[in-house]
């Protein structure tokens, strides 16, 4: 985890947040830390735990030999950023 991320959870913890994801797609390390609310201390999710059920989004992560995918609840793959973005033009 590098000093960013560090000092990201911080301020999410501090504010609240239920759910904090981290994946890198150069090195597949996914990662993440939840808790159900926000007295609670967060808990980690290493990759060993995937596939993955966001209990707030209700979006589904599993980890694939070319990397992580993410699904809404309904099934449908989410689009990659550069998808989005060209629709967008």
């Amino acid at each position: 985890m590098c000093q960013l991320e560090v000092r990201n959870v911080g301020s999410y913890v501090q504010h609240g947040v239920l759910e904090m994801y981290v994946y890198d797609p150069i090195s597949y390390e996914f990662w993440g830390l939840v808790r159900s609310q926000r007295d609670e201390i967060p808990r980690l999710i290493p990759p060993l735990n995937l596939p993955w059920v966001s209990q707030v989004l209700g979006i589904e992560f599993q980890l694939f030999n070319d990397g992580l995918q993410v699904f809404y609840s309904n099934g449908d793959v989410f689009k990659d950023p550069e998808e989005v973005f060209q629709e967008r033009e």
